[in-house]
């Protein structure tokens, strides 16, 4: 009878210990972390491929640095399926597909995750007719990857230790997708909300949510109402614009969501920040949390999903880490990183008479072409006739292509007022004002920026005349009212001109070294 006792005994012991371990083993599955590199924005092109010398760069620079990842994410426009201004064919495609995809591989040896660009949609000598090579190459790579077909949609999902991925579709570039693909956005992160197993939840898109500096680009805003209403999403990853940058939004309902934009840029900045030189458009200051980073830089990101974090390294290729950042919650940001450098700013009095060169810099945008025989728009520095508004109505030049105007060394204060007379009553809007001003000694020293959006003209009726085009919708998003804030755009009536002033920090004599 002991020894029946005895049997029993150890049995439940053994029964409780078998539940004990897999309960173990569970959470520790669930609690798996996980390290991945995220890249965007490749666009490798014939006939040099250049794109492969720099991922190459970026394989040895984490070799080096003793980065281990599990897997790399990137977020469109891997190939580049346009010749000059032209789609190519999709004979002409289907070879970037095959030499990209096989050269990715190649390099980096690990998973590589991606979703559809605007470039990749590209094809058949048309902006929306690349499916067939998407059919043909993109779908099949993705199903290599996950082990899993995505039933012919270019948006899938994926499950890694205790981390949700979902991998979406440039907005708009083929027809029903885009209602599709929001149906399915729902009942992904439905999903993810209620599975205690998942603790972070990644989005990757091609567009932004919202723009940084951009008055277009963010053909993705209308996944955002979507996205907000799951507490877990930890961060948006997004490319298309070229830049590299993070920003907050915390929404109404006490959350928030980090978008981190990426692209390896082949041009090395000076590490001047984000925002310096250039306007922060989107989101308005009111809801706006953290946001940093630089323009065109040679980097990449290093993301680690950890237990209970986040955290998030910029390397510069062949150089250092620049930028490092955590979170425990999405949108509360612990930054432990950051080397961007600030513009210099301050100018004494008695420095004004060492200026050797002076510029104006703005950015005018008019939604509709103007003709040779319009009265030009007259710009006045101080009270003196400068010269003449650059009148652009080119839609690429929307960000691309910012102007200045030379200032006579003379004219230049501490504070300054400038003028834009309107005598065509056109509409059109200015912004990004800020003057730089060069001295003997090589220094250079730049105003504060203008912090408005000037607008001749009744801001709301303003188009762009660029954005997400759809076949049977049109144009979508491309308005400013989605673009900008209210609470930076000024404006001005027809009949009068666009005025603004522009001043640098003071620095008093002694202060000076």
């Amino acid at each position: 009878m002991a020894k029946c006792y005895n049997n029993c005994f150890y049995g439940i012991l053994l029964t409780i210990g078998i539940i004990l371990m897999s309960i173990i083993t569970n959470n520790v599955n669930a609690e798996q972390t996980c390290t991945f590199l995220f890249l965007g924005d490749l666009h490798y092109r014939p006939p040099t491929y250049s794109t492969g010398k720099n991922i190459r760069a970026i394989a040895e620079d984490l070799k080096r640095k003793g980065y281990e990842i599990d897997f790399v994410c990137h977020v469109g426009d891997l190939i580049e399926n346009q010749n000059g201004s032209k789609p190519i064919s999709d004979e002409a495609g289907a070879k970037q597909w095959k030499y990209a995809l096989e050269d990715v591989k190649k390099v980096f040896k690990v998973p590589f995750f991606m979703c559809l660009g605007n470039h990749d949609w590209y094809g058949d000598n048309s902006w929306f007719g690349g499916k067939n090579n998407i059919q043909k190459y993109f779908l099949p790579f993705v199903a290599s990857q996950t082990g899993k077909s995505s039933n012919g949609k270019p948006f899938y999902a994926f499950r890694w230790g205790n981390s949700y991925f979902l991998f979406t579709n440039h907005e708009g570039f083929d027809t029903g997708w885009d209602i599709e693909q929001r149906k399915w956005l729902k009942k992904s992160l439905a999903y993810a909300e209620e599975n205690p197993a998942i603790k972070h939840v990644f989005i990757f898109g091609h567009p932004v949510l919202w723009n940084l500096n951009y008055m277009r680009f963010n053909e993705n805003h209308a996944l955002l109402k979507i996205i907000s209403g799951c507490k877990k999403v930890d961060a948006y990853f997004s490319g298309h614009t070229h830049l590299n940058n993070a920003s907050v939004w915390r929404f109404r309902n006490g959350t928030g969501i980090l978008q981190l934009n990426g692209c390896p840029h082949p041009s090395i900045s000076d590490l001047t920040a984000v925002g310096e030189t250039e306007l922060i458009l989107h989101p308005p200051p009111s809801r706006r949390g953290y946001t940093k980073g630089f323009g065109y830089l040679n980097s990449y990101y290093i993301v680690r999903a950890g237990v209970h974090k986040v955290n998030v390294v910029m390397e510069q290729i062949g150089k250092g880490k620049i930028w490092e950042f955590s979170w425990s919650r999405p949108g509360n940001i612990h930054e432990k990183l950051f080397l961007g450098k600030k513009l210099a700013r301050e100018l004494a009095e008695d420095e004004l008479k060492d200026i050797v060169e002076a510029r104006l810099h703005f950015f005018a945008w008019f939604p509709e072409t103007i003709l040779p025989a319009a009265k030009p728009l007259k710009v006045s520095f101080n009270n003196r006739e400068l010269g003449v508004l650059p009148v652009n109505a080119d839609a690429w030049a929307v960000n691309r292509h910012r102007s200045f105007l030379r200032v006579p060394n003379e004219l230049i204060k501490l504070r300054n007022q400038i003028s834009i007379s309107n005598p065509n009553r056109e509409q059109y809007a200015v912004r990004d004002c800020y003057l730089e001003v060069k001295l003997k000694d090589g220094r250079k020293v730049y105003s504060l920026l203008c912090p408005n959006v000037l607008i001749a003209g009744n801001w709301k009726n303003m188009y762009l005349n660029f954005g997400a085009s759809h076949p049977n919708r049109g144009i979508m998003y491309s308005s400013l009212e989605v673009n900008i804030p209210e609470e930076i755009i000024k404006n001005y009536r027809l009949d009068e001109n666009i005025s603004f002033g522009l001043q640098f920090i003071t620095r008093k004599k002694q202060e000076i070294k």
